[in-house]
């Protein structure tokens, strides 16, 4: 047992130094210039949410030049905990279009826009779907950032694989 305990904390000092510099990639890279008339959707989605009493975040998902799919935080008003902006938006055009149609979209032209930076439940769907390019107003600060990679670790040391015929 003891061995594991040292082999998780090993790995997880490991971690950590790999992916510390994860931490200010984002900041460190450009901004990259959006069409305000986007930003101006963006703004007029965040005031749906406060409407419903919802927090401010909204995203767009676009195709070339085109949204096809837009979305805002519907957590308290629809009570679910998947009703996430980016979340919302990829739904929308997921189902416009459906799961083969969908598919066979240009990865490389699908844009998502978003007022914050995804948080992990959305970028599992983000990499789930391959939308490749994702454009945010504001960046998570270094410690929220420092937050998810400890959670991914820790994630992945609990993480075991079943097999049939155990008692409980």
């Amino acid at each position: 047992m003891k061995k594991i305990v040292y082999l998780a904390f090993g790995l997880t000092i490991l971690g950590f130094i790999i992916l510390l510099p994860l931490l200010f990639l984002s900041g460190v890279r450009p901004a990259v210039p959006v069409n305000q008339r986007l930003v101006d959707s963006l703004v007029q989605l965040t005031s749906l949410a406060l409407e419903e009493g919802d927090y401010p975040d909204a995203a767009l998902l676009l195709y070339g030049d085109r949204i096809i799919g837009s979305g805002y935080n519907t957590i308290k008003a629809d009570t679910l905990a998947y009703g996430h902006a980016e979340i919302m938006a990829i739904a929308e055009a997921f189902s416009v279009y459906g799961r083969e149609a969908f598919g066979e979209l240009d990865r490389d032209s699908l844009l998502l826009l978003s007022t914050f930076e995804p948080c992990e439940m959305c970028k599992g769907m983000i990499k789930q779907k391959d939308i490749r390019r994702v454009y945010y107003l504001q960046s998570k600060s270094p410690g929220i950032r420092l937050k998810y990679i400890r959670q991914d670790l820790s994630y992945y040391l609990r993480l075991r694989r079943m097999k049939s015929g155990g008692s409980q």
